[in-house]
C-alpha cells in the first residue's frame, strides 16, 4: 500500500526504523518519530505524587525539627499553618501515590499492551516519514 501522504511505495515497519536509527548515544529524527508507545501518563502521575509526598513530608519533618518548640519560633501562627499545610500536601501525595501504584497500572497496562500490538503493524514512509497502517487509510 502506498503512503497516504506522498503516495510513495517505499516503507518500513516503524519498529525497524526505530531500531536502525539508534547509533550509540545518537538517534535519527525518523527513529524518534518511529518510537514505540510509552506509558508516559503513569510515569508523570507517579512523579507528581511522589514529589508532592516528598515535599509535604520533608517540610513537615523539617518544621518539627526546627520549630517544634514554639517559644523559639518568631511566628507561631506561621509555623502552625505550615505544619497543617505540609501535612495536607503529604497526605494527598501519599494517598495519590498509593492509588496510582495499586489501581491505575492495570488499566494503563492493558492499554499499553494494545498500543504495542498496534505498533507492531505500524508502517513508516521512508520518503516523508508519515506513519500509517496497511489495512486502512488512517494515519497514525
Amino acid at each position: 500500500m502506498a503512503c497516504p501522504k506522498c503516495a510513495s511505495e517505499e516503507w518500513k515497519l516503524a519498529s525497524v526504523i526505530h531500531t536502525e536509527g539508534k547509533r550509540g548515544n545518537k538517534q535519527t529524527e525518523l527513529s524518534k518519530l518511529a518510537a514505540p508507545p510509552t506509558n508516559g501518563r503513569l510515569r508523570k502521575a507517579l512523579l507528581f505524587f511522589f514529589d508532592m509526598a516528598w515535599v509535604g513530608w520533608g517540610t513537615f519533618v523539617i518544621g518539627v525539627v526546627y520549630f517544634s518548640d514554639l517559644k523559639y519560633a518568631e511566628y507561631p501562627i506561621f509555623t502552625t499553618i505550615l505544619f497543617k499545610i505540609a501535612l495536607v500536601v503529604a497526605e494527598i501525595g501519599t494517598f495519590g501515590l498509593l492509588i496510582v501504584l495499586w489501581m491505575i497500572p492495570k488499566s494503563l497496562g492493558e492499554n499499553h499492551k494494545l498500543a504495542l500490538l498496534e505498533y507492531e503493524k505500524k508502517r513508516m514512509c521512508v520518503q516523508c516519514g508519515a506513519l500509517y497502517f496497511e489495512d486502512d487509510n488512517r494515519s497514525a
